[in-house]
């Protein structure tokens, strides 16, 4: 399967929680590409797809987890796409 995740962030600054996301998505495979903001992988089983996207709204869903980040960020958008 492939995933693709793409996400913005409001008040995220020196963009510590995207970098910790990033950063954490990096050990189920995926890579982050800046010229679309997306992060991505092929070939994922549905058991790491699903493993990546708890992991995600974890660290998305509790941003004071983050060292440095600030209190104030938010989510703006989430997109998230699967295929074969």
């Amino acid at each position: 399967m492939r995933l693709v995740i793409r996400y913005s962030l409001d008040n995220d600054t020196g963009s510590r929680l995207r970098n910790a996301v990033n950063a954490r998505m990096k050990t189920h495979g995926l890579l982050y590409f800046r010229a679309t903001g997306t992060t991505e992988a092929t070939g994922l089983t549905a058991a790491q797809v699903s493993a990546a996207l708890i992991e995600f709204w974890t660290l998305i869903s509790a941003p004071g987890a983050v060292a440095g980040v600030n209190p104030a960020v938010r989510i703006d958008h989430v997109w998230i796409y699967t295929d074969k």
